[in-house]
């Protein structure tokens, strides 16, 4: 999975993750299906290696990665799944 889209789950988490186990585990269901829905729907796939285009576990991949500055892609993850994550918080504080 996308490492952007996975701190971006992490950070659902930690606004609506429960307390307790007598808590709700839905509103976080929700809000992380909600989430990784909307990045697949932008981007087509929430996998890393097919966002990239390269197996960033190989050093093939390590060096498609460097030569081409996928980074800057990454970048783009990551922006769009702190916007998408914020607007799910916000949507859900709303009364």
């Amino acid at each position: 999975m996308c490492g952007a889209l996975t701190g971006g789950i992490l950070a659902l988490n930690v606004v609506f993750g429960r307390s307790s186990s007598e808590e709700s585990v839905e509103e976080n269901y929700i809000a992380v299906q909600s989430l990784m829905n909307k990045f697949k729907n932008e981007f087509g796939t929430t996998n890393c290696q097919e966002l990239l285009d390269c197996d960033l576990g190989s050093k093939e991949g390590q060096q498609t990665f460097n030569e081409n500055n996928l980074h800057l892609k990454c970048r783009e993850y990551t922006g769009k799944v702190t916007q998408l994550a914020r607007e799910i918080i916000n949507n859900a504080k709303k009364p």
